[in-house]
Formats: C-alpha cells, sequence, structure tokens
C-alpha cells in the first residue's frame, strides 16, 4: 500500500510540475500545501490532483 501512495505521489507531482512549469521539489510542496489546507493526506490530494487532471 505505501509503495502505491508513493506511486500516486510521484505521477502527481510530475503533472503538477508540468502544469505549473515548476520544477519537482516546488510540485511537491505545492502538492502538500493543498494536503495540509484541505485536512487530507498527501496521498489522497495526489489522487484528487491526477482524477482532476484526467476529468479536464
Amino acid at each position: 500500500m505505501a509503495l502505491a501512495g508513493r506511486t500516486v505521489i510521484e505521477q502527481a507531482k510530475r503533472r503538477a510540475g508540468h502544469t505549473a512549469n515548476i520544477d519537482m521539489a516546488a510540485a511537491y510542496d505545492l502538492l502538500t500545501r493543498r494536503a495540509a489546507e484541505n485536512g487530507a493526506s498527501l496521498s489522497e490530494t495526489a489522487a484528487q490532483n491526477i482524477q482532476d487532471a484526467q476529468a479536464r
């Protein structure tokens, strides 16, 4: 399960980095900030980020 969560986080970092034209460290910071703002885990936030991007 932990590996699956890490995979989702890495995918979300790549997607966020590409979309926002930022490096992976900044993308990670963005995801962790969103997770904290929403009271969600990083894995949940990453999964939602990927779902949102696929819906577009």
